[in-house]
């Protein structure tokens, strides 16, 4: 009995114990399940504040682009199968003139002008057929007047869809077109400048010419004169105030090509190393005549230890030319006049033209420099006022400064030239060197000379420039023949001849057309011309003339470039 009531007890003890058990893995499942819910509830929270998220954003979106769609500078709007507007945007309402909510299913058909709506009719035509359709065409919105637009149409919808939307958007052309009319009306205004602009140079070419044409043979007589030493000394002194006249009417034909060369920006500089110092030198005595007729006494002190410079030497003799003349028109007869020349530094040189008595008004030094600005004074107003401009445009297109000063009315004034030096090992020590001794060292060039008499041909047909020409060129013992055409001068070509001197502008040609078709039979030519541009002389070198010459030109100058390219020399 004992042993059954003890098996009876462990039986027992068994059965509490699973059951023990299995209420506790029932007790872990129910814990293991609230997490599980926990964990599901966490997750759903995070899920739920993306999606809240997501929601705001795309709200954001959609608000973004109604803006964007309502306001944007292109009307849009959804057209039907049958063309009736289901939605349209503000831009499209104001082409319409029209509320939005009052355009809504409207036909747009009823918008378009009527002249343009089979225009209309063919395309949407074409959108149905899943073409994007392309049109300009007028609408006649409400009340207003017609606007000029373009459509673009093309049908939206899925592959199998039995009916369509038509997105469409409208561009008004009226900026577009006015635009363009503004473009082309400009594109005509510069079109007409640039032509005007070009008259105006073949005008001045032109005026050039008439201009330097008679005063040719005015020059040859002075300057031949001046070279027969029967001449009497009052007659000289003549001679020397008709030259006179003669060079300021040519500096004043200069200068105005010049300025329009400057206003062009075709100014031209060819530098090579020139020494400053000998340029100045060459200046002076260009001058002097000038200078003994006021009786001005000149204070010449070029003291820069450097003074190598690359420049242009024509265009640079010019600038100290126009300075040194201005100088000598304000000094008061039997003043002075200073030039000097000292270093700043070892990389620069300055040069001054300094005068004394009448003086400037500091306030208007700066004035100096622009176009037809002229002292207040009118006794002393001469020229056209352009020779500080040129002077101004010639040293910054040298890459340096030109500067005024003054102190005022009646203490002077100063132009101070400062430029880069460039290294040279015949620097001398810079002091105040003696004037060329030949009154006509500055214009020679050296180069060959011709004792023998030549056979030139002169083309020329201003008729007092060709006789008096021949005469003075025959008294020099050449055999002159002349010609007044291109034509003419043909015919005498058939003729040996050493030198062709020709006219560029001839009554049936031109005169660099004819040196093209001597040139290769072996003809030297020279021009002699009123044409006096830089370009001028590139087509005439072009040609193949050996020289250049502007009109007028003195005798001097003629002979040498005669003897030049007789000997075969030419200007490279």
């Amino acid at each position: 009995m004992a042993r059954m009531g003890a098996e009876s007890g462990r039986r027992q003890f068994v059965q509490r114990l699973r059951k023990a058990q299995s209420q506790l893995r029932s007790q872990r499942e129910f814990m293991a399940a609230i997490r599980a819910a926990d964990l599901y509830r966490t997750r759903a929270d995070t899920l739920q504040k993306d999606l809240e998220a997501m929601r705001r954003s795309l709200r954001a979106s959609r608000d973004r682009f109604g803006d964007l769609y309502d306001f944007a500078p292109i009307g849009y709007l959804t057209l039907d199968q049958s063309g009736i507007i289901e939605d349209l945007n503000l831009t499209s309402a104001a082409l319409f003139n029209i509320h939005r909510g009052r355009a809504v299913g409207m036909p747009l058909f009823s918008f378009v002008a009527e002249a343009d709506r089979p225009l209309f009719l063919d395309h949407m035509a074409r959108a149905r057929s899943a073409e994007l359709a392309v049109t300009e065409l007028n609408l006649r919105p409400r009340d207003s007047a017609a606007v000029s637009v373009q459509l673009r149409t093309k049908a939206w919808g899925s592959a199998g869809a039995t009916e369509h939307l038509y997105p469409t958007a409208i561009t008004d052309l009226t900026e577009i077109r006015s635009a363009e009319a503004e473009r082309l009306r400009l594109l005509k205004q510069t079109e007409d400048a640039m032509a005007a602009s070009r008259a105006k140079d073949r005008f001045l070419a032109m005026l050039s010419h008439e201009l330097r044409t008679p005063l040719t043979p005015v020059m040859a007589v002075i300057t031949s004169s001046a070279l027969n030493e029967a001449v009497p000394p009052h007659l000289r002194y003549l001679l020397d105030i008709a030259r006179h006249s003669v060079e300021m009417e040519v500096r004043l034909i200069n200068d105005l090509l010049d300025f329009t060369r400057i206003g062009q920006a075709k100014m031209r500089v060819e530098k090579v190393a020139a020494d400053l110092h000998q340029l100045v030198h060459e200046v002076v005595q260009m001058c002097d005549s000038e200078m003994r007729e006021k009786q001005l006494q000149l204070s010449l002190a070029l003291q820069a230890r450097h003074h190598q410079v690359e420049a242009d030497p024509p265009r640079m003799r010019q600038v100290f030319s126009n300075l040194l003349r201005n100088a000598i028109k304000f000094t008061p007869r039997g003043n002075s006049i200073f030039i000097r020349s000292a270093n700043l530094g070892t990389d620069r040189i300055t040069v001054s033209v300094r005068d004394t008595e009448l003086g400037i008004d500091p306030t208007k030094l700066q004035q100096l420099f622009e176009p037809f600005v002229q002292l207040e004074d009118s006794s002393m107003r001469q020229g056209l006022g352009l020779g500080l401009t040129i002077c101004k445009a010639l040293v910054t297109a040298h890459h340096g400064t030109i500067t005024a000063y003054s102190e005022g009315p009646g203490r002077g004034a100063t132009f101070e030239v400062t430029l880069a030096t460039v290294a040279d090992s015949n620097d001398a020590s810079g002091s105040a060197a003696a004037l060329p001794s030949s009154p006509h060292a500055a214009s020679s060039n050296g180069g060959p000379s011709v004792s023998r008499p030549l056979r030139i041909m002169l083309v020329e047909d201003h008729r007092d420039t060709a006789k008096l020409m021949s005469r003075v060129l025959a008294r020099g013992g050449h055999v002159v023949e002349v010609a007044n055409t291109v034509a003419a001068a043909l015919e005498l070509a058939r003729q040996p001849f050493d030198v062709v001197i020709s006219d560029l502008c001839l009554p049936d040609g031109d005169g660099c057309e004819l040196m093209r078709q001597l040139a290769p039979r072996g003809f030297r030519g020279i021009a002699l011309s009123g044409l006096a541009s830089d370009d001028d002389a590139n087509r005439c070198r072009d040609a193949g003339f050996a020289r250049h010459l502007s009109k007028p030109v003195d005798m001097q100058t003629l002979l040498k470039a005669i003897a030049d390219v007789a000997s075969g020399y030419r200007d490279t």
